[in-house]
């Protein structure tokens, strides 16, 4: 068996004008930002970087509660792989969709009874 397997070049070409995007983005918002190398990954790599908005019990230890949500705002949720409190060694999709689905039903809850 021989396998071929390539990104389209269209890929490309959406990948670098979304780099393109948010480095517009953020030197609008006065940010400054600097692009020092870019890589696109081989087709088959993969990388799951999760735990950089910390979710824990105390502010001191997490920037999220254990409901997602920002100790400091409790109307802002974050719902994906940053909120792990370990990094994931695999497949973290469906545990931040499980995240963000309970994240919204409580948010969804509190809006409804005025408490946000």
């Amino acid at each position: 068996m021989k396998l071929n397997i390539r990104h389209p070049p269209e890929a490309r070409v959406a990948l670098d004008a979304a780099r393109d995007d948010l480095v517009s983005i953020l030197t609008r918002a006065g940010r400054k930002p600097r692009l020092r190398t870019w890589h696109v990954e081989p087709v088959g790599a993969s990388n799951h970087y999760g735990g950089t908005c910390r979710m824990h019990a105390s502010e001191r230890f997490g920037m999220l509660n254990g409901l997602g949500r920002l100790h400091a705002v409790p109307n802002v949720a974050v719902v994906d792989s940053s909120a792990f409190t370990t990094g994931p060694e695999k497949n973290p999709v469906l545990t931040a969709m499980a995240l963000a689905a309970r994240a919204g039903h409580h948010l969804a809850k509190d809006l409804e009874a005025g408490a946000l």
